[in-house]
């Protein structure tokens, strides 16, 4: 691979240090991908997201109805 022959979104060559510079949206992508072997080399499979279930929603709780939740008087 050719210095140059890189996703200047992710990471851009410097020529004068003769390295390369990681962008955020790349160090992002480095780190997930590290976790991500990381996880595999442990566990043996690829990671999978949980799925997310919304809790229900309380009837008649204070902050559902848009008001403050009270304070006690005990102070």
């Amino acid at each position: 691979m050719k210095p140059y022959d890189t996703d200047a979104k992710y990471c851009i060559y410097s020529e004068a240090f003769n390295y390369y510079l990681y962008t955020p949206p790349g160090s992002r992508r480095s780190s997930e991908t590290s976790a991500r072997l990381r996880y595999r080399a442990f566990f043996g499979k690829e990671p999978r997201m949980k799925k997310v279930i919304p809790m229900p929603k309380q009837a008649g709780s204070p902050t559902e109805e848009g008001e403050p939740p009270s304070r006690s008087k005990s102070a």
